[in-house]
């Protein structure tokens, strides 16, 4: 992984974990509840400072972050005025606090969306020529000298313009023989021999074909409509995998970590800016929604002990609540160091 890479992906984190923190904070705030601390991750301080009242922290884990609240956990804190105490809010203050993590990585998903689809445009006429897409790594392509965004003008002398039924015949009926590729790169034409190999009893080169059309920014309700799309189909994708895990559908060699989702980051990096921020508008989705779930220590399972209260008229004894969160949080530690050494193990295995 190159310099950018990293440090797209550690942006990428980095804003993730911030938006969702800051929701908290802000409603928090807006309660009057005195925060103490504003950190990104978890584990040993890296680096803090005071601004106000409020000390803010990136700490070494990167694996979400925390917001803590004057009383929240119930406790009476001697030092704190009971109106600037979390627990003394009323169950709709404190529900929108909790809420409002979630409700920033929707927001930011969105807008990210939003900015994918002015990015990639909407057609504006038809396409004028064939392009390569991908190079798979050490193909004949590649080989070959063949790089992404090559224009392929002929094949053998034949014109293949946008005729990909054409070039895709050429390939499967040339196994082991030379074909004399005719390229534009950087607007300069130039011929490469290419020898596709047999693959399943047909010819191939290891590429994936593009017919990029001619695109136009999209009005600004496209651009919503586009956004709104892509909210929803994400949405139905990601409770589809919910759906698996909570069936037992899955492999532990199908659960990721920070490590795996850093690899997949930098594959998104080098297919393009605007696949970076569609894969970015992905996972601020999917965090909001996780944290959602009513599984202890998240956001979701905060929501379903403040419905409670509701109902009941009366708050459920803080000290058990506070079991169920710290049981829950250690849990996901153990899940997350276990996925995460599944990552470095897989790596190692190549």
């Amino acid at each position: 992984m190159g310099g950018q890479s990293i440090l797209l992906t550690a942006l990428m984190f980095f804003v993730l974990v911030a938006v969702h923190e800051w929701g908290h904070f802000y409603f928090a705030k807006r309660a009057g509840v005195l925060v103490h601390e504003f950190a990104i991750g978890f584990g040993p301080k890296v680096f803090s400072f005071l601004k106000g009242e409020t000390r803010y922290t990136l700490r070494l884990l990167p694996f979400g972050g925390f917001v803590k609240m004057a009383g929240e956990s119930g406790a009476d804190e001697q030092d704190v005025p009971l109106n600037r105490q979390f627990a003394t809010k009323t169950v709709a203050q404190r529900a929108l606090s909790i809420f409002a993590g979630p409700m920033m990585n929707f927001i930011l998903a969105f807008i990210l969306f939003f900015s994918f689809a002015y990015l990639i445009g909407v057609p504006a006429g038809k396409a004028t020529h064939t392009e390569i897409g991908s190079v798979i790594k050490d193909s004949p392509a590649e080989q070959a000298g063949l790089n992404k965004g090559d224009i392929i003008v002929a094949v053998n002398g034949d014109k293949i313009g946008t005729d990909v039924d054409k070039l895709i015949s050429y390939i499967q009926k040339s196994t082991n023989q030379s074909l004399q590729w005719e390229i534009k790169r950087d607007n300069t034409i130039q011929t490469i021999s290419v020898t596709p190999k047999d693959t399943d009893g047909k010819g191939a080169v290891g590429v994936s074909i593009l017919l990029p059309q001619p695109t136009k920014a999209p009005s600004i309700m496209k651009a919503t409509q586009m956004a709104a799309n892509s909210f929803v189909e994400g949405t139905k994708q990601i409770f589809i995998g919910f759906k698996m895990l909570v069936t037992l559908q899955f492999k532990l060699d199908d659960l990721g970590g920070p490590i795996r989702i850093t690899e997949y980051t930098s594959q998104a990096i080098q297919s393009g800016f605007s696949t970076y921020v569609f894969w970015t508008a992905i996972l601020s989705l999917y965090l909001g929604l996780f944290n959602l779930l009513p599984i202890p220590a998240l956001d979701g399972s905060r929501l379903v002990f403040l419905l409670l209260e509701a109902l009941r008229g009366k708050p459920i004894e803080q000290g058990k609540e506070n079991i169920v969160h710290f049981i829950g949080f250690a849990l996901m530690m153990v899940l997350m160091i276990t996925v995460t050494f599944n990552d470095i193990v897989r790596l190692i295995k190549g």
